[in-house]
């Protein structure tokens, strides 16, 4: 199985969105996948179990994720959806992992320049 974290210390950068919609995507595209949700905040998990279709499997875990993701060696993918914080299960969740998804939130570039003259650039 190979094992994909989406992971970030910063809350609210789209971990879950990312992890969920990987997990549908790849069982749409027919690849057996489950998807691990480690964080406290269980938006992944909840969100898998209020859906009608049963299309993939969730897990809550709260740690040794490195020993619930060996159970399901049989399926294609594990999704790990990561806390934002650092922690233990942060910390097995990416040595557990084959790859590694750092989603970052856009936000304008900091010019030193640009804040010269009341933030005018001129």
């Amino acid at each position: 199985m190979k094992v994909i974290a989406v992971a970030n210390q910063e809350g609210g950068c789209g971990k879950s969105t990312i992890a969920l919609n990987l997990a549908i995507n790849l069982s749409l595209v027919g690849k057996g996948v489950i998807l691990f949700d480690t964080d406290p905040q269980q938006n992944a998990w909840g969100t898998i179990q209020s859906r009608t279709d049963d299309l993939i499997p969730a897990y809550s875990v709260k740690s040794d994720i490195h020993k619930k993701i060996q159970s399901f060696d049989h399926l294609d993918y594990g999704i790990i959806d990561t806390p934002p914080h650092n922690s233990e299960i942060i910390r097995s969740a990416l040595v557990s992992a084959d790859l590694v998804i750092i989603p970052l939130q856009d936000s304008p570039p900091r010019y030193p320049e640009l804040q010269r003259d009341g933030g005018s650039g001129l």
